[in-house]
């Protein structure tokens, strides 16, 4: 009897089919019409759907779906649809591993599809060795999924911030989902786990729901506490970072966690068994308010009417006990803490103030752990969450902290993280629409995507290549510190600056730093910089590979050479011979062109500055031809200010012959700032020399207001100038310092009484007597912002009668003179450090830009440090600082920079006269080179637009320089510490600079110091000499006026699309288009 396949029942067929693959199924219903409809059972593809994918995206509702009758859903259209992605999810991340453009559209590609792709990368994060591309494979697999953790935390928090309930557990457990894969893959394992515990708790205890609600509180914090759920072991450190994690405390077998967490963990479980428990913001620790149900006190008693009783208080970090209020109000009371203070301490934690406390404590373990111990949670990635939290859970009304963080974040993003871009295009740039920091995040975000996107030119070696004693993919033993590293890339000999190389004692090294160095992936995630000697290249196989190292091997590698032993056939091809080498060039992407929305530079940008009370010393031909020097490179005539501390002490005497007398008693007379003196009417000759420019100058404010010396001062000045050559009338210097309490009010009325003097007594009416520049606002008071702040002054009105012009602050880099000059120059000398430092004041630019956008912001007196000496304020080190410092504050929004200066201040452009102690003159002094340079990039065309090209580095900093639209020039700025003096031999970087296709070679012009940092100027000593673009500056040779001394513009070919243009340490240049 012959047995046929189409004679079984459907049944039995469905059953058959259950064994074979999806394919098999579809091949099957191709082969006869009696298999069409049991191939196309939706039992049979419902099957296939829950047993091969074991990840869905929200959308398909996917638990409801299992549970409704197959028939009723067409599960053959849901695989295939799942079929799909699988397939694109491939697609693409081959596409990742085979090319190096365009790999972040490639990411966002795969993650558009949600969810659903997990399964997809969970078996490509599985690869066989045996695959060709295993490592790489591996490696982009986890990291996207790390990105899909990601994304699922912050669509968490954007809820939170959004005013969606979040319960405090998933709010929390969106800081897990940053950190490595491993640990929880998603929101629900937290609340199962929770529900574990609260399961056994209830096993273990069945007559738990017999207690009062105190009872029941203290019961289950002790059995929390008894089975380490909450607290820390005595022998763990108390900052560790995993302390800050809730599903690694409940994953964990020590279960070791921080108050805040071991709150929340207390919370939820008396949540599960009736109990109203939340966290309390107590201040330094979390602790736990429970309320009694309404109608009930803690005790389960009745309570007169539906009046609640009194709830408690517990600490389950530290015991199941209750907590007395008393000592809790006592605590607050010693704090100093008011009532309302004291209402909100002691009353319920919102979810988003929990997790924005959580993000603090998360960045302090970073900080405190940093360089100090290995962390079972990646830093970066904590580190990471801890700012995205700050970005996205702190209410609208503390724009100030997200906008303080916003340059970490974006730092931290851009090198680590650029996978997130569209992340951070959909939560963090519409917070900012309509600020200030709008353009520049949409600057940095275009770059980003742009080098993305841009093809890697490969570069060759060959002539140094043969003194290399290891290669790339080298596995290696620290001889001295026992670490295990794979080497990444090399240099011939250290490229370090030379601060890094004094301070890892590198000249110390048996063969010093005219041997090979080694780039190297470290197996704590570090990357690092060693020494030829310091390795001995072990031979592990793949399984004897670190695993933290196998895990990252995969970023450089595409496979694992298991007869070399070694990591093979790079990912990120760079160099072609010996497998590739980390790049020796910094890739610099210049996009070609600008949106019209970057704003355009004044053409007055570069100003120029003088103490008030000096005025009289730059009443010279010598001073008159460096401002003209500095105005022929102009769009427009720099505006000169004349102000500082002696402006607002200074009075008038009619009858004094002498132009200035000093009076104050003490050292500081007759060259300090802060001595008092008396101007006769001689003093107002001084504003008769610059005739081609333009001042701003300075009303004496003092309190109290002494009305007839100010309208004396101000009445002489614009008769002197004529209404022509006044920019604008300052109303005081450093106004927080003044005054009796320091508030803003005292300033705005004082103001207020100075403007209406003025404008009365100058006959100032309508658009005419919007002519004051206001604030001047202390460095140091920049940086604390106290008394107040630029926003207090105009939030009390500052500007009520339309008639402020210009508002400005001041700027110093270092608050004082250090003894360690090295450090210090470093300190200046730092890109990254500029930034932060300018942090500060981005808060009064954004304010101005939002609220009052035909003011603009001026930064009126600047320098490198407040009494730094001349080795640290006045060298060439000083006017590479100036330099990177103008030009980021242009990409900040800042409209003008003036270079302050008095004769005997260190940081002085140059010194207008002799005869001055410690101070030798007439001289050029080195900051002056910084006011060139910068003239030069802006140009004349008044119609630039500047760009800061991110390059992620502390001592590397490039800019853009764009003409209406049209990318016309590059700056780039070498910061690295070095001068001859040391006796070490000069370093240098190269920039690969990408040029416009129609371009085939560059100019480059130079600035240059051929001693060092500590170059003072030829006319301080000629060995000392400074020159930009071939031109030297100095009193003895040409009195200001410059003068070509040697010819050092050069041109650089463009080779596949690519400049590469060469900047000593210690150096800058600017690169012609």
């Amino acid at each position: 009897m012959r047995h046929s396949l189409t004679a079984l029942p459907d049944e039995v067929l469905q059953l058959i089919l259950q064994y074979l693959d999806p394919y098999g199924c579809l091949a099957l219903e191709r082969t006869a019409r009696r298999f069409t409809s049991v191939a196309n059972e939706p039992a049979i593809w419902r099957y296939y759907c829950q047993t091969l994918f074991h990840y869905w995206d929200r959308k398909h509702d996917i638990e409801n779906k299992m549970n409704q009758p197959p028939s009723s859903i067409d599960w053959k259209a849901i695989f295939v649809q799942r079929h799909r992605v699988d397939s694109e999810t491939t697609r693409n991340l081959n596409d990742i591993l085979s090319s190096q453009c365009g790999r972040i559209q490639k990411v966002q590609s795969i993650m558009n599809s949600g969810y659903d792709v997990k399964d997809t990368l969970r078996r490509h994060a599985h690869a066989e060795d045996d695959q060709d591309d295993h490592l790489a494979r591996i490696y982009y697999s986890n990291t996207i999924m790390d990105c899909l953790s990601r994304n699922m935390a912050i669509s968490e928090w954007a809820k939170l911030r959004d005013g969606e309930t979040v319960s405090l557990e998933r709010a929390l457990g969106c800081f897990d989902l940053f950190v490595s894969q491993g640990y929880i893959e998603s929101l629900e394992e937290v609340s199962k786990m929770l529900d574990a515990v609260a399961e056994d708790l209830s096993n273990r205890n069945p007559d738990l729901e017999n207690l009062s609600p105190r009872e029941k509180a203290s019961f289950i914090a002790s059995f929390l506490r008894l089975n380490n759920f909450t607290g820390i072991a005595p022998d763990r450190e108390y900052h560790s970072l995993e302390h800050n994690f809730l599903g690694f405390a409940l994953k964990d077998q020590e279960h070791n966690s921080l108050p805040l967490i071991s709150a929340s963990i207390f919370c939820y479980i008396a949540r599960h068994f009736g109990l109203d428990a939340h966290p309390c913001g107590f201040p330094f620790h979390v602790l736990v308010i429970i309320f009694p149900s309404p109608g009930f006190d803690m005790n389960g008693h009745a309570t007169n009417g539906d009046n609640a009783g009194v709830p408690m208080y517990m600490d389950p970090f530290r015991s199941g006990e209750e907590t007395c209020v008393a000592d809790l109000q006592s605590q607050l009371n010693l704090l100093g803490a008011s009532p309302t203070e004291q209402s909100t301490f002691l009353g319920e934690s919102q979810t988003s103030e929990i997790v924005l406390r959580c993000g603090r404590n998360v960045m302090n373990s970073v900080r405190v752990i940093l360089g100090s111990e290995f962390s079972k949670v990646d830093i970066e990635s904590a580190g990471y969450a801890g700012l995205w939290s700050f970005m996205l859970v702190n209410p609208y009304g503390r724009l100030m902290e997200i906008r303080r963080h916003l340059p970490w974040f974006m730092d931290v993003f851009a090198s680590e993280f650029p996978w997130d871009i569209y992340l951070v295009e959909k939560h963090v740039l519409p917070l900012f629409e309509g600020l200030l920091e709008f353009r520049h995040l949409m600057e940095s975000l275009h770059a980003i995507r742009a080098a993305d996107e841009t093809p890697k030119s490969v570069r060759r070696r060959e002539d140094v290549q043969k003194t290399i004693k290891y290669q790339v993919g080298d596995v290696f033993r620290h001889r001295r510190y026992d670490y295990t590293a794979m080497i990444i890339g090399w240099d011939p000999e250290c490229g370090a600056g030379e601060h890094w190389m004094r301070r890892m004692n590198i000249d110390k090294l048996q063969a010093g730093r005219h041997q090979s160095f080694y780039h190297v992936h470290v197996e704590d995630k570090s990357v690092r910089y060693v020494a030829e000697e310091n390795i001995e290249v072990i031979k592990p196989t793949l399984s004897q590979l670190p695993s933290s190292l196998l895990a990252i091997a995969g970023k450089h590698f595409k496979r694992w050479d298991e007869e070399e032993r070694s990591g093979s056939s790079l990912v990120n091809l760079v160099y072609e011979e010996a497998l590739g080498v980390v790049a020796a060039a910094i890739d610099v992407t210049v996009p070609q062109f600008v949106s019209e929305s970057v704003a355009i530079v004044p053409g007055d940008f570069v100003g120029v500055g003088f103490e008030i009370a000096f005025l009289n010393s730059y009443d010279n031909e010598f001073s008159n031809n460096l401002v003209d020097s500095l105005a022929s490179r102009m769009g427009k005539p720099p505006v000169i200010r004349i102000g500082g501390t002696s402006g607002d002490s200074l009075l008038f005497d009619p009858n004094q012959k002498e132009n200035t007398t000093c009076v104050t008693s003490g050292g500081d007379c007759p060259n300090g700032s802060d001595a008092d003196f008396i101007l006769g009417p001689s003093y107002f000759d001084g504003l008769k020399s610059f005739a081609n420019y333009s001042f701003t100058f300075q009303a004496p404010l003092n309190y109290p207001i002494n009305k007839t010396n100010v309208l004396e001062y101000v009445n002489r000045a614009y008769s002197v100038l004529g209404s022509d050559r006044v920019a604008a009338i300052a109303l005081g210097n450093e106004v927080a310092y003044h005054g009796h309490d320091n508030k803003p009010k005292e300033y705005v009325s004082n103001a207020g009484l100075m403007i209406e003097y003025i404008t009365e007594s100058l006959n100032l009416t309508g658009e005419d007597s919007r002519i004051f520049q206001v604030l001047d606002m202390g460095s140091s008071t920049v940086d604390s912002g106290s008394p107040y702040t630029l926003q207090d002054a105009f939030e009390a009105g500052l500007n009520s009668n339309s008639t402020v012009k210009y508002a400005a602050e001041h700027f110093y880099q270092l608050g004082g003179g250090m003894n360690a000059i090295k450090t210090d120059m470093t300190q200046l000398m730092n890109h990254t450090f500029t930034k932060q430092k300018f942090v500060n004041h981005d808060s009064s630019i954004s304010y101005l830009h939002e609220n009052h956008p035909d003011i603009p912001y001026f930064l009126s007196e600047t320098g490198s440090s407040l009494v730094g000496g001349f080795d640290l304020s006045g060298v060439f080190g000083d006017c590479l600082w100036s330099i990177d410092f103008q030009l980021y504050a242009i990409t900040r929004g800042v409209a003008r920079v003036a270079g302050t200066q008095r004769p005997v201040a260190s940081h002085s452009l140059w010194v207008p006269v002799s005869g001055l102690p410690d101070t030798p003159g007439p001289s050029v002094r080195a900051p002056f080179m910084a006011q060139l340079f910068v003239a030069d990039f802006i140009g004349k065309s008044n119609e630039t637009r500047v760009t800061n090209l991110m390059l992620g580095r502390d001592f590397l900093s490039a800019y853009a320089a764009y003409e209406g639209t049209t990318l016309k020039r590059v700056a780039l700025v070498n910061l690295r510490n070095w001068s001859k003096s040391d006796g070490t031999e000069r370093g240098n970087e190269t920039f690969s600079i990408q040029v416009p296709s129609n371009v085939t070679s560059v100019r480059v012009e130079t600035l240059s110091a051929l001693t060092g940092t500590q170059a003072r100027g030829f006319d301080l000593d000629p060995s000392e000499n400074i020159t930009w673009a071939g031109m030297q500056f100095s009193y003895k040779v040409d009195d200001g006026k410059g003068h070509h001394t040697t010819e050092t513009s050069t041109t650089v070919d463009v080779k596949d699309g690519e400049a590469a243009v060469t900047v000593w340490d210690s150096g800058a240049a600017i690169v012609y288009f």
